[in-house]
């Protein structure tokens, strides 16, 4: 969001807290697998292919709502959720598949359906401020929590997935004109046998700025709307029974967005 940079512009008075809210429309393209070791004999290589084996979608629309408090020019808070997504699939599993207490053995043809919602809290800090640029620290928390149903001819089962992953990493923002805004932002990711990297690039434009300015970035007392455009990349991969089990999901693609500052 706009933000006083630095000791280089103008000396005018400027409202160092706002809140902002919005939200985000993406077009991802994902992969998810699932692998097992020394388990499965004569049959591939053990690992299930959500989508190529299984038939779930490889590209995706995913919507979020924002909202976050500004304590310019140092500190920044930010809520997240990803409305659920709902997706289906069907196909041979190349591996078996465990789903609550339930085993569907490899070979066997099974349908799917997976519902996923994330909540995602952001804090960032700024130790290094100039008069068009700052740069800092993020750390994020996320809850992730997903629904997967499974059935075949005999059986079904379901189960809730629901983990909390903490990310740590860097922020870096610059703004080379008074309504053109852009962030990079990249963590790693941790915390509940899961290791990744996240990494968010985005522009924002606001089209007009009115009210009193107070520099590069300023809020003034009115709301300011904007519209933003950028590119997500995520990584994620999970361990478990000593490497034997391991899951591993990828998204990446760009968004639009929309939002209001006051």
């Amino acid at each position: 969001m706009p933000f006083q940079m630095g000791p280089c512009l103008p000396e005018k008075g400027c409202t160092t807290f706002s809140v902002e809210g919005g939200g985000r429309f993406l077009y991802t393209t994902n992969a998810a697998k699932l692998t097992r070791r020394g388990t499965i004999e004569g049959i591939g290589d053990g690992t299930i292919d959500f989508v190529r084996d299984l038939n779930f979608n490889q590209n995706t629309p995913v919507g979020e709502v924002y909202a976050g408090v500004r304590i310019c020019p140092t500190l920044a808070f930010t809520y997240t959720f990803m409305i659920p997504r709902e997706d289906h699939g069907h196909g041979l599993l190349n591996a078996d598949l465990t789903v609550d207490n339930t085993v569907f053995a490899a070979g066997t043809r099974v349908t799917l359906k997976s519902t996923t919602s994330l909540h995602r809290w952001e804090g960032e800090v700024y130790p290094i401020i100039g008069c068009n640029y700052r740069a800092g620290g993020l750390l994020f928390g996320e809850l992730l929590v997903q629904r997967l149903r499974v059935e075949d001819a005999q059986q079904s089962d379901s189960e809730v997935f629901s983990e909390f992953l903490m990310g740590v990493g860097g922020v870096a923002e610059y703004a080379p004109a008074e309504n053109i805004f852009a962030r990079v932002k990249a963590a790693y990711t941790f915390l509940q046998n899961q290791n990744g990297v996240y990494i968010d690039g985005e522009g924002k434009f606001f089209p007009e700025l009115g009210g009193s300015g107070c520099g590069f970035g300023g809020v003034p007392s009115g709301i300011r709307p904007y519209v933003s455009a950028g590119y997500r990349y995520r990584y994620a991969e999970w361990s478990r029974d000593g490497g034997n089990l391991k899951f591993e999901t990828s998204i990446h693609g760009p968004y639009v967005g929309a939002g209001v500052i006051f």
